[in-house]
Formats: C-alpha cells, sequence, structure tokens
C-alpha cells in the first residue's frame, strides 16, 4: 500500500493559504506525486475560488458566519475520502484555531505547514503549539510576502519565502523547489 500523506496548510486568516494549497498540489503533481487540495474550510470556500471554479460574489454568498460540529463532520470525512484515494492530499486549513480544526485533523492529519504572512508572524508560535497538541508533525513554516524575493532552504525544518499569494495558482521556481523538498523530507 502507498504512503499515505495528509498535509494541513494552517495559519492565519489571508495569509495565503489556499493559494499556497493550491499551487502545492499542482507542484507535486508536476512531479509526478498523486496529489490534491480538498478545501477544509467549508465555511468560506477559497480553494474553488483559486482554482477559478467560483467566483468572489459566488463565494461571499456562500460563506457562513457560524462553524457547527456538522461541519467538522463534513470536512473530516471530506479529508478521510481523499486521503483514500490520493497518495498526496494538501489540506487547506480555516484561519482560526478552533475545537472543530482539532475534531477535523485528530487522527487524520499527518503533517502541517503554517503559512503566515510577514506581519502576523507572532501567529507562528501559536500553530506551531497547535500541531504539537495533535502529534501533527511541523514540516515547514512559509512567510507569505506582497512583494520581494522568494528563498527556500531547509535545515530539518523547511523555510520559505513566497511572494504575490493572491488567490491564483502560483508556478513559480521557488514553489517547485518546496516541493522537491518537500517529497524529500517526507520520503515521497
Amino acid at each position: 500500500m502507498p504512503i499515505r500523506i495528509v498535509i494541513v496548510i494552517g495559519g492565519p486568516p489571508n495569509s495565503g493559504k489556499s493559494t499556497f494549497a493550491v499551487s502545492l498540489a499542482y507542484a507535486l503533481q508536476d512531479q509526478g506525486i498523486d496529489a490534491e487540495t480538498e478545501d477544509l474550510d467549508p465555511w468560506s470556500p477559497t480553494v474553488d475560488l483559486v482554482r477559478g471554479k467560483i467566483s468572489k460574489s459566488e463565494r461571499d454568498q456562500l460563506k457562513k458566519e457560524k462553524i457547527t460540529a456538522e461541519h467538522a463532520i463534513k470536512a473530516k470525512r471530506i479529508l478521510k475520502s481523499a486521503s483514500r484515494k490520493h497518495q498526496v492530499v494538501v489540506a487547506d486549513a480555516p484561519g482560526l484555531i478552533s475545537d472543530e480544526l482539532r475534531k477535523i485533523f485528530t487522527g487524520t492529519a499527518t503533517h502541517g505547514v503554517i503559512v503566515c504572512r510577514e506581519d502576523m508572524q507572532d501567529e507562528v508560535g501559536r500553530w506551531t503549539e497547535f500541531f504539537g497538541e495533535l502529534k501533527i508533525e511541523l514540516v515547514a513554516i512559509v512567510t507569505s510576502k506582497i512583494k520581494g524575493d522568494e528563498d527556500v532552504a531547509s535545515d530539518g525544518l523547511i523555510k520559505a519565502v513566497i511572494v504575490q499569494l493572491e488567490r491564483k495558482p502560483r508556478d513559480s521556481p521557488a514553489i517547485r523547489r518546496f516541493a522537491v523538498l518537500l517529497r524529500a523530507k517526507l520520503g515521497i
């Protein structure tokens, strides 16, 4: 049986998590990996917006005010189903840590990546602690910037600076390099 990996992309709202998740899955696919992105934020379906399947106004109409236990159960089912179908699932998490999020990831997520805007770096500690509580191995921290130079390096933990994560898939040398380093780290 092939290795099944579920990578949670977590971090604060409006950091580029959805764009990064879709872009990473595409980069892994380009490298021959059976990877898929799943949107675990039914309260704000941004993955379909990034993929161009819905418009911003359609997304805004689908947004929900309150996250319920039923939403968490549905999201966990989506994640489990995807992990049975694909070698790697890149799961786009909602931007706020909550009990519902704990329910979704407990027993399903294997690895975590934090995507955080450069002006919200204090959130990295909260997400690191959250992944630690759930025994999700933190494999990377991505700082998203509006402009500047991109960079990717690994000293055990992959660290990257990615620019322009603005709700459309990105194909950049940095994202492709990130995918290569991630594959090496996870043995895929």
